[in-house]
């Protein structure tokens, strides 16, 4: 459940939640990229006003279309992944990962690494953890 609708929806989920990935795209419409600035505006807090005490959230920003990033003519109109992980520390991020859902590319290490936050989450807390 994500985007603007659904809010009341979304916020009864994020209880059962243990890990967030916000989600922006790299592009730039201009200078200006309003998802991006949503992650620390918005989603990060509407995330961390939903979890019960003492839950601590792990979140995980996940940059979308990452292919760019191997273009052979970088471009201005895109989020560096300097800007990325500024924005994963200003929000209390545990981590910053980038993939694309169109080519696949990082899938699995954004996936793998969200899993490993979360083992580590339980394991703070004296729970097992088991990664197959």
């Amino acid at each position: 459940m994500w985007g603007e609708e659904g809010g009341r929806l979304r916020s009864l989920r994020y209880s059962y939640g243990d890990v967030f990935l916000l989600c922006f795209p790299i592009a730039r419409a201009g200078r200006f990229n309003q998802e991006f600035d949503k992650i620390r505006s918005k989603w990060s807090l509407e995330v961390c006003a939903h979890i019960r005490a003492p839950k601590e959230p792990v979140i995980v920003v996940v940059v979308l279309c990452a292919e760019v990033r191997y273009a052979e003519e970088p471009s201005e109109n895109y989020i560096t992944i300097e800007e990325g992980i500024m924005m994963a520390k200003a929000v209390g991020a545990a981590g910053y990962v980038e993939c694309s859902g169109e080519t696949g590319q990082g899938v699995l290490e954004a996936c793998r690494e969200a899993a490993l936050l979360w083992c580590n989450q339980k394991k703070q807390t004296g729970k097992r953890c088991e990664i197959q």
